[in-house]
Formats: C-alpha cells, structure tokens, sequence
C-alpha cells in the first residue's frame, strides 16, 4: 500500500476514535495518558530493538508511530507539518558546505 494513502486511513482511523469512550481518555485536555503512552511505547521500541525479533522491532515501532500520530491529532499538529520540517531539514543538509547535519546524529 502507498504510504501517503495508509497515512491518511490511519489519520481517519485516529479521528474516528476519538469519540470512542475507550480511546477518549488519549484526547482528555488536562490527561498526561497520551504522553505516558508514548514514553511507554518509546520504551518497548528501545528493549525490542536491543533484545527482539525484526518482526516485534516492527510492532513496537509501529505502536509508537501511531501513537505519535495521536498526539500529533491532540495538538492540532498535521502530518504535512512534519512532512515540511523534514523537508527543510533536507534543503538545509543539502545547502551546507560542511558535513554537519541537522538532524541528529546516530551513534
């Protein structure tokens, strides 16, 4: 599948969810919930990807994601926003004659 198509379904998928009483706490203003989920889920992807298989690398990865997407949707924060920040962060990788990157290193 497309990923611009699967991102936008899961976007529809989030918004639909959010008036369902069980997913609801996620989007609750005052609620940390959605935070500590993904503090959570950051944590899995981390033990997954030090002691897991590829495909449970996978599921957790894909958890924090959409997670992520959630609280992206709670704070009025479009996936084109980042789309475009990545974006500049490429131009500006580009435009610089000296090798340091704008994104943060991986050691």
């Amino acid at each position: 599948m497309e990923v611009n198509k699967l991102i936008e379904e899961l976007v529809e998928v989030i918004k639909d969810r959010k008036n369902d009483i069980i997913f609801s706490y996620l989007f609750e203003e005052e609620s940390d919930k959605i935070l500590k989920k993904i503090g959570e889920k950051s944590s899995e992807v981390i033990i997954a990807c030090k002691n897991a298989s590829k495909e449970e690398q996978v599921h957790e990865i894909s958890d924090l994601i959409y997670n992520l997407m959630v609280l992206m949707m709670k704070q009025n924060i479009e996936i084109e926003n980042v789309i475009e920040e990545l974006g500049k962060r490429r131009n500006m990788t580009l435009n610089k004659k000296s090798t340091k990157s704008v994104y943060p290193s991986i050691h």
